[in-house]
C-alpha cells in the first residue's frame, strides 16, 4: 500500500508541473483590431487587443484604444476606470486565478482615491498604490469558479496601469521560477567576477568553472549581432567584486530580448546573487525562460543602486537579467549550489522517463498506467 501512495504522490507532482502562467502586458501585446457590433440603436465600436503568451493567443475587447504606462508605470497596460475589459481565453485553457501588478494612474494627493479591480462583477479589496510610489501592487485573486472562454476585468474608481497574469492553478502562483525555499542551504559557493578592462562581444558565452575547472554555469553577454559590451571599469561598491561593465550602450527592455542584458544558465539547482548597478527609477527584471520572476518583475530603486539581487535557480533553466530603459551595470554573481547535485526522485524503471531519473511529464499517461498495473502489489 505504501508503494501505491508513493506512486500516486509522484503522479500528482508530475501533473502539477503542467501549471501555466500567461502574461497580458505590453511585452506580450501583438496588435489591435477594430470590431463593429450592431446595437439596438447604433453600431458600437470596439478595439480588440491581441496577445501571445506561452504559445497561446489571448484577446482583450474594449471600447478604448491601446495605451501603455509611462514613468514609474512603464511596461504596463493603461486601463480606463469603470469600464469593462473582456478577456477571451483560447480553447482548452482554464484559469483559476489572476495575478495583478501595477499602480493607480494618478499622483498621490489629498482626497485622491486608489483604484481597485473586479473580476466578473466580484470586487477585490486590494488597492493599487499611486504612481508616485516606486513599488506597485502585486496580488493574486483566486476566482470563485474556473474561468473558461472569457471573463470581465474591470478597474474601479480611477484609471490604472497594470499587468495581468492568468494562472491555471489557484493559490498564489506568481510566474516562472518562484523562490522555493529561502532557508535551503548549499555546500558550495562560487563567484564569477569581472576584472578591470575585461570586455566581451555581444552574444559571447563565458564558461563559469569551479576550483577544479569543471563547468558549473555559463554567462552570455546580450544578443549576438548587437554592440559589444564596454570594458569593465574598476569599482568596489559591492563587496567581493572589483569591476563592472556598463553594458553595450543600448537600453534593455522588459521582455529581456534586446539591449543590455546578461544571461545565466546554471548546471545545478541553487541560488544566484547577481551584483549589478541599477539607475534610479528604472525597472529591474529577472526572467526565467522568458517569464519574469514575481520578485523581480519591474522593481525600482529610488536612488542609484550598487548591490546584489538574489533568486533561486534551477538546473538548465535560462535566467535573463536586465533593466528597461537603461543600461544595467554588471559585476558578476555568486552562485550557491550542491556540488553533488540533488538526489533524483526514484521512478518506475521500464517506463517512459528522461534517462536521468526524472519523470517525463510529457507522457504522464505511462505513469498512470504503471500505477494501475501495480495496484495489487
Amino acid at each position: 500500500m505504501k508503494k501505491i501512495f508513493t506512486l500516486l504522490a509522484l503522479f500528482c507532482v508530475a501533473m502539477g508541473i503542467n501549471a501555466q502562467t500567461y502574461e497580458l502586458s505590453p511585452s506580450t501585446y501583438k496588435s489591435a483590431d477594430s470590431l463593429f457590433v450592431q446595437g439596438e440603436e447604433k453600431i458600437d465600436t470596439f478595439v480588440v487587443w491581441n496577445f501571445t503568451s506561452n504559445g497561446k493567443d489571448f484577446t482583450i475587447k474594449c471600447q478604448k484604444g491601446w495605451a501603455t504606462g509611462s514613468g514609474t508605470t512603464k511596461g504596463t497596460m493603461k486601463l480606463s476606470r469603470n469600464h469593462n475589459f473582456e478577456v477571451s481565453l483560447p480553447e482548452g485553457v482554464t484559469i483559476n486565478a489572476v495575478r495583478v501588478t501595477g499602480w493607480t494612474n494618478i499622483d498621490e494627493k489629498e482626497g485622491a482615491i486608489k483604484a481597485t479591480v473586479q473580476i466578473n462583477g466580484v470586487n477585490d479589496t486590494n488597492e493599487l498604490p499611486f504612481r508616485t510610489t516606486s513599488t506597485g501592487a502585486d496580488f493574486t485573486i483566486n476566482t470563485e469558479s474556473p474561468l473558461t472562454e472569457s471573463f470581465i476585468f474591470r478597474v474601479n474608481d480611477n484609471q490604472a496601469c497594470v499587468k495581468l497574469y492568468l494562472l491555471t492553478e489557484a493559490g498564489g502562483e506568481e510566474g516562472g521560477g518562484e523562490e522555493e525555499d529561502d532557508n535551503k542551504t548549499y555546500d558550495t559557493t562560487a563567484t564569477y567576477a569581472l576584472a578591470a578592462d575585461e570586455a566581451h562581444e555581444a552574444g559571447e558565452v563565458v564558461s563559469v568553472t569551479d576550483a577544479n575547472g569543471n563547468e558549473i554555469a555559463t554567462v552570455t553577454y546580450g544578443v549576438k549581432g548587437e554592440a559589444a559590451y564596454n570594458a569593465a571599469v574598476a569599482d568596489n561598491h559591492v563587496s567581493g567584486f572589483t569591476a563592472y561593465t556598463s553594458g553595450n550602450g543600448v537600453n534593455g527592455t522588459a521582455d529581456g530580448k534586446k539591449g543590455t542584458l546578461y544571461i545565466i544558465t546554471p548546471k545545478y539547482d541553487g541560488k544566484v546573487a547577481a551584483a549589478v548597478v541599477l539607475n534610479a527609477n528604472k525597472s529591474f527584471y529577472v526572467l526565467e525562460d522568458g517569464v519574469p520572476l514575481s520578485k523581480y518583475n519591474g522593481i525600482t530603486a529610488d536612488a542609484k543602486y550598487y548591490g546584489t539581487y538574489e533568486f533561486s535557480v534551477k538546473a538548465g533553466k535560462v535566467y535573463t537579467i536586465t533593466a528597461a530603459g537603461t543600461k544595467l551595470g554588471f559585476y558578476g554573481f555568486n552562485y550557491s549550489y550542491n556540488a553533488g547535485g540533488d538526489t533524483p526522485t526514484p521512478t518506475p524503471s521500464g517506463y517512459d522517463i528522461n534517462g536521468d531519473g526524472s519523470v517525463n511529464v510529457t507522457d504522464v499517461m505511462t505513469l498512470i498506467q504503471y500505477v494501475l498495473d501495480h495496484m495489487g502489489q
